[in-house]
């Protein structure tokens, strides 16, 4: 099960960690009920606590990834790498599937003893979804979140989407948002942006 601690604030994550931990969860960019981007800070002493405990980092960029922030992956913009991390909504373009990536050193532990009969027919499965005209649910997942993937490599086979693409869609929802903001009687106490991820903080005038 899981221990949740308070978001920025390295500390509550501390006192949490136990002989029992395995692993430490986090949303570099939180995105319900508003935007709610992690401190470098703190995201830098998870990194160095799961070091220090041999504990496994995983993001859950399933809000941010596949270019939502104007990088592949919000731990780009951090410069924090994790061991794993979760993807899935805009990974689908729409169909709802999800994945999981994972470091080499990491994954070669976790196929050992693994139905290696299991991992053949994943593969075939790929391969078909690559091929076949027809295809089955699991198989339109694989092409769908391949094609994703493939989209996203802009320039020379480097897995991210043009900054300059991101930076200009991000400057016009800007935009956008506070003209609509403007129609209504608010006041916007707060602005937090990460490419395409935006969002304002308003205080309703009380009558």
């Amino acid at each position: 099960g899981f221990k949740y601690a308070e978001f920025n604030n390295i500390d509550s994550v501390k006192k949490l960690i136990t002989s029992k931990t395995a692993a430490i969860l986090v949303e570099p960019i939180q995105a319900e009920g508003g935007i709610h981007p992690a401190t470098k800070r703190f995201l830098r002493g998870i990194k160095a606590l799961c070091k220090k405990k041999n504990l496994l980092l995983i993001f859950d960029e399933i809000q941010t990834g596949m270019g939502r922030v104007g990088e592949l992956f919000a731990y780009q913009r951090y410069g924090v790498s994790p061991d794993i991390i979760t993807v899935a909504k805009s990974l689908g373009s729409g169909l709802p599937i999800g994945a999981t990536i994972i470091k080499r050193k990491i994954v070669r532990d976790v196929y050992v003893g693994m139905d290696k009969e299991l991992i053949s027919n994943w593969s075939e499965s790929i391969k078909n979804a690559r091929i076949k005209k027809e295809l089955s649910r699991e198989e339109l997942g694989f092409r769908i979140g391949e094609r994703t993937v493939t989209i996203a490599k802009i320039e020379n086979g480097d897995l991210r989407p043009s900054d300059k693409i991101a930076g200009k869609i991000e400057k016009e929802l800007s935009i956008s948002l506070f003209e609509k903001v403007k129609e209504i009687p608010t006041k916007i106490s707060s602005t937090h942006s990460s490419g395409l991820t935006l969002g304002d903080f308003i205080k309703t005038e009380e009558k």
